[in-house]
């Protein structure tokens, strides 16, 4: 058991190598070697590397889980539980170290990383790689200051494809970098390749946007504003919004219920389905035995112009027939 009291403040990332050294094949082929191992070393404990550059902890956490990771990395029952179930003991480290559950739990992915990295001596060169320092020195060098998303950052290669390559910093860091050239067990610099989830806050506010701008426009579009009762032999009961279009036509009988059927009507001009409506009325001979069909008009009032078409077609209805259905029309709502 490590009898070391927990420091949360013992070691600090920094934010590069004050020094450059010049690599030869055999490092870069230990740094590959080292990287193999470790992207399987991940997979053994399912660790998905999309978490780690889709989750970045601020600096401050980092430098916190950095020394969680530590601290573990000397302790024989920690670390034996840890290599051993290839999980966080979310409770355990929390009552050794101090720190809460809901932190070590938040940032499992990156606690589990910097253990397997800090125990295991396979990762020396990683382990150089990163720049860690003594976090109770007074001193300027180790303040870090989060990069700007649009500075470039310096990694070493993890893996990669055509479009990015996916690197460790010397702070900790796993990032998404925009570099088509790079090489694992490299370093090389580019600018950060955001991924869904950074513009995750950006598409929420706007997918609540457009369902609010829907939502109102829904509202509105489908709240009537006039009422138009057709009396025939059923009577027919029509729905208009303020744009003149019809949103709901019903009737109580059956053959009333048949002619509604078969009818094309929602958020077509008023216009229209007074026409089309009308026309099923005569043909379907629902005509009353007075032939008078009336129409009652409530809320907003209806243009003439919303009566020409189907005026029209009684007209021509009763020369062609011989008959004289009339159509009363009471547009007794409220003027437009």
């Amino acid at each position: 058991m490590n009898e070391e009291i927990f420091d949360r403040n013992k070691f600090k990332f920094t934010n590069k190598k004050t020094i450059k050294l010049v690599e030869n094949k055999n490092d870069v082929d230990k740094k590959k070697e080292a990287i193999s191992f470790l992207n399987k070393q991940l997979r053994l404990y399912n660790l998905d590397i999309k978490k780690l550059y889709n989750n970045i902890p601020e600096y401050s956490a980092r430098n916190v889980l950095l020394n969680i990771a530590c601290y573990v990395a000397e302790d024989e029952e920690l670390i034996d539980i840890v290599t051993r179930r290839r999980e966080i003991p979310y409770i355990k480290f929390a009552k050794r170290t101090g720190e809460s559950k809901k932190f070590i739990e938040k940032y499992k992915d990156y606690l589990m990383l910097y253990i397997l990295l800090i125990h295991n001596n396979k990762y020396k060169c990683i382990q150089n790689y990163l720049a860690i320092v003594d976090g109770r020195e007074e001193s300027t060098d180790i303040v870090v200051v989060e990069h700007e998303k649009n500075d470039k950052i310096t990694g070493l290669v993890l893996k990669k494809n055509s479009r990015y390559a996916i690197v460790i910093t010397h702070s900790g860091e796993i990032v998404r970098v925009k570099h088509q050239s790079s090489s694992i067990g490299y370093e090389v610099t580019g600018r950060e390749k955001k991924g869904i989830m950074y513009y995750s806050r950006q598409i929420v506010a706007l997918v609540l946007i457009l369902v609010i701008a829907f939502s109102s426009v829904y509202y509105v579009y489908n709240k009537p504003k006039t009422t138009i009762l057709i009396s025939g032999t059923s009577t027919f009961k029509l729905e208009v919004n303020r744009y003149s279009k019809v949103i709901d036509i019903a009737s109580k009988t059956t053959k009333g219920k048949r002619v509604i059927s078969g009818m094309t009507y929602q958020y077509q001009d008023i216009d229209y389905v007074l026409n089309e409506l009308i026309t099923e009325i005569i043909n379907n001979k629902m005509v009353p035995e007075n032939s008078e069909i009336g129409i009652i008009v409530s809320g907003d009032r209806l243009k003439n112009i919303d009566f020409r078409l189907m005026e029209q077609t009684v007209k021509d209805k009763n020369t062609e027939n011989k008959t004289n259905v009339k159509i009363r029309i009471n547009n007794g709502g409220l003027m437009k």
